[in-house]
């Protein structure tokens, strides 16, 4: 029996062992040697076209995708009554599914809810690459010199445009903790503020900068602001002349705070309107490096810098690690976009994939697109499978240690 225990003791091990090894281990948020191997985008890929004008249709055939498997993601959200607007998937630049839900179709621009974050961290990019911000080391306070600002310290004088961009500013805002019709939310109190951005720049401060991370929607409002002052141009200006006109993107709408009433400062935290078509074209130019057709449209160093992970969140999924304001999925090898009511844009430069979703999924509800991602538009990649379950694994891992165990303990009294 001691031998039993013995080998029984060793094949736990294993297992353990076998069980930690799929469990990807990251340090904390904003320790500074977190991994930075992902590449952002595409190595090198000749495109054959832009989709400037229109993305083309393809059969997905043609780019090594399974129909079958990707028309079951219509049947998965009828079947399971998910409320999803729109899914479009395009593999290797060529439009090969396109979904949407009654009342919605490819001219309807849909609000992308905090998927704005992600364009205003590139045009962030673009105005560094412009010399309009020196860099991500640039001082917030810096920007603001004319500003009378409440609760300055020293801690918000070192606070710096890359503190902005990952949420480790370390200012007091209360976004997620209290209801947003709660007095003490101070989102929705940005909302009914005489000058949402100077509400935000008044913050009191909680923590050193880049010593925590926490959810801060006010320093996209910063940042849309900082950009604003440098540039001359409202946001929707600068967004039309150097991001949106180049890819051919004309149907915008980006809603002020408060109807204009809160300063005149736009929603660069999550007030953008798209077509489902034209947010998958700011999708493919952060898989193609920040290019579009033979223009720079923002640095390759930029795209790879924003979408590297710096922060753990603890929130696991796509949700798992962050960047400048885009989610890194490790176990996918794919970065995001997300906002409220489940709209998303995911680029997968492995598959040289980008698949956009808008819905309106309730507070509370199954969000789906992250298991339709990978449980589906995935594996219709020619050369993929469908994933195990975590839980599948586990008990795939008992059942070793327990056939293992029975096995052994029959050999021993063989030789007994």
């Amino acid at each position: 029996m001691a031998q039993i225990s013995t080998l029984r003791k060793f094949v736990c091990s294993l297992l353990v062992i076998f069980l930690l090894g799929a469990i990807p281990l990251y340090p904390d948020p904003a320790i500074p040697d977190m991994p930075r191997s992902m590449k952002a985008g595409l190595a090198s890929v000749t495109r054959d076209y832009w989709p400037t004008d229109d993305w083309i249709p393809d059969v997905p055939e043609n780019h090594g995708m399974d129909s079958g498997r990707l028309e079951e993601v219509e049947r998965t959200i009828d079947r399971m009554d998910y409320a999803i607007d729109s899914v479009n998937v395009v593999r290797e630049g060529y439009l090969v599914y396109e979904y949407y839900g009654e009342d919605w179709d490819a001219d309807d621009i849909h609000m992308i809810q905090s998927c704005t974050k992600c364009i205003t961290s590139t045009l962030v990019g673009i105005a560094i690459d412009q010399g309009l911000i020196e860099s991500v080391n640039s001082t917030m306070m810096s920007f603001f010199n004319d500003w009378t600002i409440q609760n300055v310290d020293d801690r918000k004088m070192s606070i710096t445009i890359e503190h902005l961009l990952t949420w480790t500013d370390g200012m007091e805002f209360h976004e997620n903790d209290y209801p947003y019709n709660d007095p003490r939310n101070d989102l929705g109190q940005m909302w009914v503020s005489d000058d949402a951005l100077q509400y935000c720049l008044d913050r009191p401060m909680w923590n050193d900068p880049g010593q925590s991370w926490w959810m801060n929607s006010g320093t996209l409002i910063i940042l849309g602001g900082i950009i604003e002052i440098q540039s001359g141009m409202s946001i929707l200006e600068y967004a039309n002349q150097y991001l949106f006109g180049p890819l051919g993107i004309d149907n915008v709408y980006w809603s002020q705070i408060g109807g204009g009433a809160a300063g005149g400062w736009y929603h660069t935290d999550g007030g953008l309107y798209l077509t489902a078509r034209d947010f998958a074209k700011f999708g493919y130019l952060m898989l193609n490096n920040g290019t579009w057709d033979g223009a720079q449209i923002v640095s390759e160093e930029w795209v790879t810098e924003a979408t590297t992970p710096r922060i753990t969140t603890g929130w696991g999924g796509s949700y798992e690690l962050m960047g400048y304001q885009w989610w890194y999925w490790p176990s996918q090898s794919i970065y995001s976009a997300h906002g409220h009511y489940e709209q998303a844009v995911y680029v997968s430069p492995r598959h040289d994939l980008v698949v956009v979703f808008n819905g309106n999924v309730p507070d509370g509800e199954f969000y789906p697109a992250d298991s339709l991602i990978r449980e589906q538009i995935i594996p219709a990649i020619d050369g993929e499978s469908s994933p195990l379950p975590g839980f599948v694994l586990v008990l795939s891992g008992f059942a070793v240690l327990a056939a293992t165990t029975v096995i052994a303990a029959h050999v021993i009294r063989k030789r007994k």
